[in-house]
């Protein structure tokens, strides 16, 4: 009781008088001392650095608190989170990974609060749960945005990703579809998949990117222009609305040919079907394709034959909203010969023609 009165007194003195006036008697004084020597081991033995002072400690351990009284949840920041990031206007791709890549993180910690998970709890859990170095990445930019968050909001003095590396990935090589590859896609959305049929042609004949694909809708298809075209507003374009890049992408006549074939009546809405994901997935099952590989094989693979086509660097990169041909380069070089590629362009669904030769007549397409 006395010391818990001479305390008392030594915090109003404090309040009153301010820290000058304050004097330790001999038990403080030694409590100090080994608070000092806790404080100047624990430091050099975690940081290697020089002991930390009995001020800083107190500003640490005030911020502690005060992060403890703020505390929340990780599932009410995450939630908070992706509410502050648009999730509503993710695409469906992107929702997916989302929610995909978070599951296993949000059963563990979600109840956890905040401050109480480490920067090695989340290195550990981000190892274990994705042993490939892509995926390992691809988590890790989705969980981070919540932890920065929290730091912006107050509910973290600190950033625990901030130790943590990305993995470093190889650059693989670029695949292109082959011929057969084209034929057998084609096959296909002539028969149980001709509900992908507008996705799958634009994605390979026009160069329009599978996320971009997902936003876009049949009323961007501009077939009654003299020169039909595909038009990419910032809405439907990769990227932020601040950073996407609009374009207006030439139809080529085997694409015309292939959309020709969808009646007037299903060319309204969504170009893709309502139950994308799962048409999407059984369709590259049917291909050839398995899991995430050669997602974006169809983009790619139009740059590819579009430039060996053409040899026009400065069209393709338009076609592709590139901001440049390095970029071009960068992502899309697969060496086509000319040959596949005028067996590529010249896929029509009557056969194989040359691709430069069309005819349109009202609300159908002939032959040459």
């Amino acid at each position: 009781m006395e010391a818990d009165k001479y305390s008392q007194q030594q915090l109003q003195q404090f309040r009153n008088e301010g820290p000058h006036t304050i004097r330790f008697n001999s038990k403080e004084a030694v409590d100090a001392r080994d608070a000092m020597r806790i404080l100047d081991e624990a430091t050099k033995e975690l940081t290697d650095a020089d002991g930390l002072s009995l001020a800083n400690a107190a500003k640490h351990f005030v911020n502690f608190l005060k992060e403890r009284q703020s505390a929340k949840a990780f599932i009410e920041v995450w939630e908070a989170s992706l509410e502050s990031r648009g999730f509503d206007t993710f695409s469906i791709r992107h929702k997916k990974d989302v929610l995909g890549l978070s599951r296993k993180f949000l059963e563990i910690f979600g109840k956890t609060l905040i401050p109480g998970i480490s920067p090695d709890q989340i290195e550990k859990f981000l190892n274990r749960t994705f042993k490939h170095k892509t995926q390992f990445n691809k988590a890790y930019r989705v969980i981070h945005p919540a932890f920065a968050y929290a730091v912006r909001r107050g509910y973290l003095s600190a950033d625990p990703f901030v130790g943590i590396s990305q993995k470093k990935v190889a650059k693989g090589k670029v695949s292109v579809v082959s011929i057969e590859h084209t034929e057998r896609i084609a096959s296909l959305c002539r028969g149980d998949f001709a509900d992908c049929m507008s996705a799958i042609m634009i994605m390979m004949f026009a160069g329009v990117r599978p996320l971009e694909c997902e936003r876009l809708e049949c009323s961007a298809i501009k077939f009654d222009l003299d020169e039909p075209c595909i038009r990419i507003t910032k809405e439907v374009a990769k990227g932020s609305l601040e950073t996407a890049r609009p374009r207006t992408i030439p139809m080529e006549n085997n694409l015309i040919s292939w959309l020709m074939l969808i009646p007037k009546e299903n060319r309204e809405g969504n170009v893709i079907p309502p139950n994308w994901t799962e048409r999407n997935t059984a369709l590259r099952a049917a291909i050839g394709f398995s899991g995430t590989q050669d997602q974006d094989i169809l983009w790619h693979s139009f740059a590819s034959y579009h430039l060996a086509y053409y040899n026009d660097e400065n069209s393709t990169t338009a076609s592709l909203g590139h901001g440049s041909s390095k970029m071009l380069f960068k992502h899309d070089d697969a060496a086509v010969e000319r040959k596949p590629a005028l067996r590529f362009w010249g896929l029509f669904p009557d056969g194989e023609r040359n691709p430069a030769i069309i005819e349109v007549k009202s609300e159908g397409v002939v032959s040459a």
